[in-house]
């Protein structure tokens, strides 16, 4: 099965807008229920992307991540902390 990603067909870019914005905000709502999150998040630490909301994460949260993997952490493992972590702020958000 292919999955795609929810901001594919979007042509707002809000996710490259101020991560304060409420479209940026509106970005990462978008992201956290996305098929592809993991994988999206995995490519912008991998390559570096230096701008814009990947996997729900601007570049400043994805710069901690960075430092985790410079430190010698697995990409699968920051990765699901992050998404783990990412999930129960949402859930204490929502309710």
């Amino acid at each position: 099965t292919l999955f795609r990603s929810r901001c594919a067909s979007d042509t707002s870019g809000a996710w490259f807008m101020d991560p304060r914005t409420p479209a940026a905000r509106t970005a990462r709502s978008v992201c956290s229920s996305c098929p592809v999150r993991a994988w999206c998040l995995s490519a912008a630490l991998l390559y570096g992307e230096e701008y814009g909301i990947w996997g729900g994460f601007d570049p400043e949260q994805r710069s901690a991540l960075d430092f985790r993997l410079k430190s010698g952490e697995t990409l699968r493992a920051v990765v699901v902390s992050a998404l783990a972590a990412a999930e129960m702020r949402e859930f204490d958000e929502a309710g």
